[in-house]
């Protein structure tokens, strides 16, 4: 079985193994589609803010149609601007402190564009962790966050609140990442399959159902899955429990529904499909190759100890062996694939407990491993991000 290790942005070839304090309104779920409120409060003077949605006409004034200035943005140096867009940092002015409503869509992502040295930056929908904000390069950011407020001045901050603007330093020329933790899908907060209702979770430009399928009839694990009009599932154990828990556990063939091409619905409910290795490589580089942030929270021991911040929350499900016996619940995790790689293999996605990297590997289509569905649509991945070739084996 060939396995191949992601660590931090490179993806390497290892060896063959047996184990296969604002008064801002945060993003609900109820209201997890267009349009979105947010309410934004300002203060009597100067106010650093940013747009905390998008917007349909991003003029300052119709966004802040009471304000008495014009919108300045930095960028090495100061600039007047007539629209506003997500991102950026910008100073506004006011005669009276008041509290502006902004309508739009939700932005549960962004990727914001930093100059060498200080920059003025803004937030997402909703807050987040100044301690979860990724950067490329890694290490870019030689300051804290700070946020500026009227009559007290400039302190640092450990969460980016909708509607702020932070000032921050960066070393070099590069980007941060903003990612909403635990924020449903736009649109579909939950999905019903087979009278199972399944949350969903926005992750980048994806929307993955934030646990494992838990679909069709349970079998035992001596005998393989067939193709025979019904879908059909493993239990850990054999013990139903552990698939309410876990989800199924499924051979290729079922997973698929014995279907030859990458990409399809599979198992997974109209509108979903189950993720090729793309899919996966996309949902890896939101997490900028921390398998940890996509763990559930605690999963795991040591370095690799799950951490959650991505909301993806993995499980240690283990899996089926070929010989229909379980192993490994707690310490592995593997997710299928719908990219296959020969007659008898398939890639999956593979996670450890000791170690926060991601796997890709190459196995018997015959083992039952976890289902992750994924919806359908653009973009089904951010695709200015580079991601690795498949070339001779290797990643």
């Amino acid at each position: 079985m060939t396995v191949v290790r992601r660590r931090r942005g490179r993806i390497l070839l290892l060896c063959c193994a047996m184990f296969v304090p604002r008064s801002v309104h945060p993003l609900s779920p109820a209201a997890a589609g267009a349009p979105v409120s947010i309410s934004v409060p300002v203060a009597a003077g100067w106010n650093l803010l940013s747009l905390p949605l998008r917007v349909t006409d991003g003029a300052t004034g119709t966004v802040f149609p009471s304000s008495i200035s014009g919108a300045i943005s930095y960028d090495g140096g100061y600039a007047n601007i007539d629209t506003l867009r997500t991102g950026p940092g910008f100073w506004l002015k006011f005669a009276a402190p008041e509290t502006v409503v902004v309508t739009g869509s939700a932005v549960v992502f962004d990727s914001i564009r930093l100059r060498q040295g200080w920059n003025l930056v803004g937030g997402v929908s909703t807050p987040v962790a100044a301690a979860s904000v990724q950067t490329a390069p890694q290490g870019l950011l030689t300051s804290k966050f700070f946020r500026y407020l009227p009559g007290a001045g400039f302190s640092q901050v450990d969460t980016l609140w909708p509607g702020s603007g932070y000032w921050v330093k960066a070393g070099a020329a590069g980007q941060i990442r903003l990612m909403s933790r635990d924020v449903p899908c736009p649109g579909s907060p939950t999905v019903e399959a087979e009278g199972k209702s399944y949350e969903t979770v926005q992750i980048g430009n994806q929307c993955w159902f934030r646990r494992n399928l838990d679909v069709g009839e349970r079998v035992n694990g001596v005998s393989d899955q067939q193709d025979n009009g019904v879908t059909e599932k493993y239990c850990f154990n054999d013990e139903a429990v552990n698939c309410t828990y876990y989800g199924g556990l499924y051979q290729w063939g079922e997973a698929m529904q014995y279907g030859s091409t990458g990409g399809p619905r599979g198992i997974c409910p109209a509108g979903w499909h189950v993720p090729t290795r793309d899919d996966f490589a996309a949902l890896i580089a939101s997490a900028e190759g921390d398998g940890n942030a996509l763990k559930a929270l605690r999963q795991g021991i040591e370095g690799g100890i799950g951490t959650n911040t991505s909301g993806f929350s993995a499980l240690l499900t283990g899996y089926r062996h070929l010989d229909g016996s379980f192993s490994i619940q707690g310490y592995m995790a593997y997710m299928r694939t719908s990219t296959d790689t020969a007659a008898g293999t398939a890639l999956s996605v593979y996670f450890f407990a000791q170690y926060p990297d991601v796997y890709f590997l190459e196995n018997d289509k015959e083992y039952g491993f976890g289902v992750r569905c994924l919806r359908d649509g653009p973009p089904e991945a951010d695709r200015s991000r580079p991601r690795p070739a498949f070339r001779g084996g290797r990643y």
